[in-house]
């Protein structure tokens, strides 16, 4: 074999590895599929009710009288709660309403920041939170016999489930 075909088959057999290599690496294909089941949006809901209503009535400075507000969700996915700033506590000077956990079957001392989110809480979830309405020691006396009701809102939102 003269050396001139030896390098044409060098040459050849280099083409050849290389090209294929190349071609394999080229070549791709694509097909669609559809989803089975097709796919669809879930829903959100929270309800919001009174487990046990504040008692507000008669109360007398320094004294604190609890409530529990239940928050649920239902629908799909994970989600937030957020208990907003109570609303209407302004009519009766020196009434503050605060928030603690519920936990096993009573109030505990961990408090909910107004306004703030909390964890995140799996789907479906019920969440029972502790609603404290106090009349400062040092209300005035002109508070005597007056009332106020007050709101409390509380907002919900869905979460990744990433």
């Amino acid at each position: 074999m003269s050396m001139r075909t030896r390098l044409v088959a060098v040459v050849v057999v280099a083409l050849l590895l290389s090209g294929s290599a190349t071609a394999y690496a080229a070549w791709s294909r694509s097909a669609a599929m559809a989803a089975t089941p097709n796919v669809r949006s879930g829903n959100f809901a929270v309800a919001v009710s009174w487990v046990t209503p504040v008692p507000t009535t008669a109360m007398w400075p320094g004294e604190t009288r609890t409530g529990v507000a239940r928050v649920a969700h239902t629908g799909h996915g994970r989600w937030q709660y957020l208990v907003a700033s109570a609303t209407g506590t302004a009519s009766l000077s020196g009434l503050t309403v605060t928030y603690t956990t519920f936990s096993g079957g009573a109030c505990t001392a961990t408090a909910i920041p107004a306004g703030a989110w909390s964890a995140v809480q799996p789907n479906g979830t019920t969440v029972d939170i502790c609603v404290h309405a106090t009349l400062g020691a040092g209300a005035p006396s002109a508070a005597q016999g007056t009332s106020s009701g007050f709101t409390v809102v509380i907002s919900g939102r869905n979460q990744s489930t990433s």
